[in-house]
C-alpha cells in the first residue's frame, strides 16, 4: 500500500464517522423542536377527552401543569427521613 490508498482509507473512516455523528445530530435536534412545540395541557376535567381524543389516544411530548397528588399511599425512600 503506498501513500495514496492510507488517505482514501482515512477518508473513508472520517466519512463513516461524520456520517454518524450528523445522523445523532439531526435526530437530537428533531427531538428538541417536538419538545418546544409541545403541548401545554393543564391537570382538569378536560385533561382526560384531550387525551382520548389524540391520535391512538397518544401525546407523544407535552408539559402538563398543574397539582399531583397521589393516588394510593406516600412511597418512603430508605436514603432520605420523612
Amino acid at each position: 500500500m503506498g501513500t495514496g490508498s492510507g488517505t482514501v482509507i482515512g477518508l473513508g473512516i472520517d466519512l463513516v464517522f461524520l456520517t454518524f455523528v450528523y445522523y445523532w445530530y439531526k435526530r437530537s435536534n428533531r427531538s428538541a423542536d417536538e419538545i418546544k412545540n409541545s403541548k401545554t395541557l393543564k391537570i382538569d376535567e378536560t385533561l382526560e377527552g384531550t387525551v382520548r381524543s389524540a391520535k391512538d389516544s397518544f401525546i407523544p411530548y407535552a408539559c402538563v401543569i398543574g397539582e399531583a397528588t397521589p393516588v394510593g399511599s406516600t412511597l418512603h425512600s430508605r436514603h432520605v427521613e420523612g
